[in-house]
């Protein structure tokens, strides 16, 4: 049946899978996490990929009225039900859905990023990344079988007050593809060791499909987006220093969201995501003349977002988020003009609560793996 109270809780919106796949914000477009820069007049090509499938989803439990209990936490994808969404407590509590009938089977997430930096100066580099993004979300047979069921039963005239327009079948496969949004920035040194970011994802660099774009839900088939809904901008400083034989690099991301658009079970609404800082530190040490370790990983916090209903800005309850990733990364400098990377990526601690559809939020992975190489010219 149709919903439309997601002020009073997140949840509501985790029922169309589109909002569990806003991109996460931070990535390095312009060299290394290091506070270094580009010479003047040189290039850097860098191709990258990463990779990893969602196991856990943030959710939480309602009482026998359908009132929430407030207890967000974390569920296995499999174990992830309708219990766990606020949208489904009407057709719960009307006897026609199971709260344990299991929604997901599994959720993955692979980008390919195009990287271009140019160095302006030897203290001023100009960078673009530009990503490819696939998306599927496979939900669970239980679940698409007993929507057909219900979709029938309310066409031919079995529930009462209810047609086959309140009652949307989801498809077995949920599938996003295409070029998401473009990141420009630039990246000053203000002195040795020490520089400043700057990103923005806004106007035409917002080639990816959002929302407002996408192909929309209907019967056995949903659209998952490759863009953000409103626009995205980053402010950075990166330090660096040696402490022999390693080098200690620090970095903290502040990122700001503009109001956007969403939808969730046949509502639209407009929403804004809380701004987020990440704080990272990573210690570089070297193996050898060719080969380089680092390990190290970052803090990551989520101020809680908002929801437009009515003409006036409310925030969302329990919308907040705090994750502790750890990272390892492995470099190899093939020759003075290429690098090639290796990086796993894993979450020691997430809070589980209510915002932020995305990793880190309340999209839980156990590894994401990447890998690339840079090539400077």
């Amino acid at each position: 049946m149709k919903h439309s109270n997601y002020c009073t809780s997140v949840a509501g919106l985790v029922a169309t899978v589109s909002a569990l796949f806003i991109f996460m914000a931070s990535c390095f477009t312009l060299t290394y996490a290091s506070a270094d820069t580009l010479p003047n007049n040189r290039w850097r090509l860098s191709l990258r990929s990463d990779s990893r499938t969602f196991t856990q989803v943030s959710g939480q439990t309602f009482g026998n009225d359908g009132s929430p209990n407030g207890d967000y936490k974390y569920y296995d994808v499999k174990d992830y039900a309708a219990k766990n969404i606020e949208a489904f407590q009407l057709l719960i509590q009307g006897g026609l859905v199971s709260q344990d009938i299991k929604l997901l089977d599994s959720g993955s997430e692979t980008n390919y990023f195009v990287d271009l930096a140019y160095g302006i100066t030897d203290s001023l580099s100009f960078g673009l990344s530009v990503p490819y993004r696939i998306r599927i979300v496979n939900y669970s047979d239980e679940y698409v079988q007993k929507f057909t069921q219900l979709n029938e039963a309310a066409k031919n005239g079995f529930i009462p007050g209810v047609s086959d327009e309140d009652i949307t079948v989801p498809p077995k496969t949920a599938r996003g593809e295409g070029f998401g949004d473009i990141t420009a920035g630039f990246r000053y040194k203000l002195m040795e060791h020490f520089s400043l970011q700057a990103t923005a994802k806004a106007g035409l660099l917002k080639i990816g499909k959002d929302y407002t774009e996408i192909s929309k839900k209907t019967d056995g088939h949903e659209e998952l987006v490759t863009g953000i809904s409103g626009d995205e901008y980053t402010l950075e400083a990166y330090y660096d220093f040696l402490a022999l034989p390693f080098r200690i690099e620090f970095s903290g991301i502040y990122t700001i969201f503009t109001p956007g658009h969403a939808s969730g079970l046949d509502n639209d609404f407009d929403t804004v995501k809380g701004n987020t800082f990440q704080l990272s530190a990573t210690s570089v040490i070297p193996v050898s003349k060719e080969f380089q370790c680092k390990l190290g990983g970052y803090y990551f916090t989520g101020a809680a977002s908002q929801i437009k209903e009515n003409g006036s800005w409310s925030e969302i309850p329990n919308s907040g988020i705090q994750s502790v990733v750890g990272r390892l990364e492995l470099n190899y400098h093939l020759s003075l003009f290429s690098e090639l990377w290796l990086g796993l990526e894993r979450p020691f601690y997430s809070q589980a609560t209510g915002g932020l559809y995305d990793y880190p939020g309340r999209l839980n992975t156990d590894l994401v793996l990447d890998l690339g190489v840079h090539l400077f010219m």
